[in-house]
């Protein structure tokens, strides 16, 4: 076996219904049937309170390549596995087991490690699963290869992972903080709340390092996790590009989506896992449908000449494309692939987005505080001369009025000295308001210097107080 190759131990294997085995002993004695390790493995005991099996495999080694050390990938077994190499116990996932009350359920992929010393090596690997969670079933083809070659990969899968994970995470981080400085813009929380989800949503797929370093939980919670993190991408997704493009997406339309998302999200909580397996096509209509709406309203606004819009195009198809990826990459390939670029690629176009319209915005505000400037000079310039033109007329009419008082006073009536009296006082209101509007343009044009003096007042008050 070439030292870098790993082998997909696919093909019929030999499975013991209803029998936890792990010593040749005990295969002479037992039924067997043939079938694919990949797939359903509890057929025809849909009945059963739990079901529970074995599956075999013979490997032969090569007299080159004894002494050597091995290692197996286990994927993800629905809902408990555990491996036997030779009737030793190696690794598990759960505890699979002939009696409910001893049975845990597990559903994470792991790996184990083994030294060649035998040319014959009978691999066994015990199941179990509760039918209320759906059929027992092998997601992906189990694989062999040289321990540094599986080491390698499980290395590299890990912190693909977690940086993929830490960069979506410091994203949502600095969202919630901007927004707390004092952005109060919608779109930066449900910015926050996609990129959260969409850390979660990571974790929780390929290498499961969600339920194997933080969640130590049974299968059934798994199962009820993991839908509301793939649901709640798909919501925050569409309500995020609602409130970043509002006059293009249809308002009715948004809300019956986003209803419906929300609905299923409840179901998700409330109902068993029993009925959410029984109902699981519906993920992909809550997955599918907030991606269509997207993808129609891009079209629209690329078709509107929107700037920019095809970066949002991108970083939304990217986004899709992982999520669909995610979700249909166990029934496409047999082999695990963790693919992280298009969110990588995602978080790249919708950062690019991001500072392509702060520029933009920081340009027209640029621009608008220009103009506001010249339209304030304007209307100094305009205020300036209003108080000039009304300054001479005002005074003339208070000249008047205090001549007509002064010579006409015993001839008018009281009446009308009473009137010329409330017209002097109006003007001389006026005047010092004109007087004030003068004095406040010109002290914007720095055209008045005030200076700082001692009052004769308080002069006269500090010798008084001597």
């Amino acid at each position: 076996m070439p030292i870098d190759d790993v082998i997909t131990l696919s093909g019929d294997w030999s499975f013991y219904p209803n029998q936890l085995l792990h010593q040749t002993e005990d295969l002479e004695s037992s039924e067997k049937r043939y079938q694919p390790v990949q797939g359903e493995w509890d057929k025809g005991n849909e009945q059963a309170s739990l079901q529970y099996g074995t599956y075999h495999l013979r490997l032969l080694i090569n007299e080159a390549d004894m002494a050597k050390p091995y290692g197996i990938r286990i994927p993800s077994i629905r809902s408990a596995s555990q491996v036997y190499l030779n009737g030793k116990s190696l690794g598990q996932a759960g505890v699979p087991a002939a009696d409910q009350s001893d049975f845990i359920s597990r559903n994470v992929p792991y790996y184990v490690y083994f030294y060649a010393d035998t040319e014959e090596i009978d691999l066994f690997i015990q199941v179990a699963n509760l039918p209320d969670t759906g059929p027992g079933s092998v997601d992906q083809h189990v694989t062999l290869g040289h321990m540094d070659v599986l080491k390698r990969e499980e290395l590299i899968a890990l912190i693909s992972e977690i940086t993929v994970a830490i960069v979506f995470l410091i994203h949502s981080l600095y969202a919630g903080i901007i927004y707390l400085l004092g952005i109060r813009q919608k779109e930066l929380i449900y910015f926050m709340l996609l990129t959260l989800h969409a850390t979660l949503m990571i974790m929780a797929s390929d290498s499961k390092l969600l339920y194997t370093l933080f969640l130590n939980v049974p299968y059934d919670w798994q199962v009820k996790v993991t839908y509301y993190i793939y649901s709640a991408v798909m919501l925050f997704l569409l309500v995020y590009f609602k409130h970043l493009m509002p006059d293009y997406m249809n308002n009715r339309l948004f809300r019956l989506v986003r209803l419906g998302c929300l609905v299923y999200l409840t179901f998700i909580i409330l109902a068993p896992v029993s009925t959410i397996l029984s109902v699981k096509s519906l993920l992909l209509f809550v997955m599918l449908i907030p991606s269509l709406i997207i993808t129609i309203q891009l079209i629209r606004i690329t078709f509107h000449g929107m700037a920019d819009s095809v970066y949002i195009m991108l970083g939304v198809t990217a986004v899709t494309s992982n999520v669909v990826w995610l979700v249909l990459s166990p029934r496409i390939t047999p082999v695990y692939v963790f693919y992280p670029f298009d969110f990588l690629f995602a978080i790249i176009i919708f950062c690019i987005f991001w500072f392509k319209r702060y520029f933009r915005n920081g340009e027209r505000t640029k621009l608008l505080s220009e103009r506001l400037k010249r339209a304030n000079k304007k209307k100094d310039e305009f205020l300036a001369n209003t108080s000039h033109e009304l300054r001479n007329p005002l005074h003339g009419i208070v000249s008047i009025a205090e001549h007509v008082l002064k010579t006409e006073q015993a001839v008018i009536s009281a009446k009308s000295r009473h009137d010329l009296e409330l017209l002097l006082t109006v003007s001389r209101r006026m005047e010092l308001l004109i007087n004030d509007l003068l004095d406040m343009t010109q002290l914007k044009e720095n055209q008045i210097r005030l200076t700082q003096s001692q009052s004769i007042y308080q002069q006269r008050s500090m010798g008084l107080s001597i």
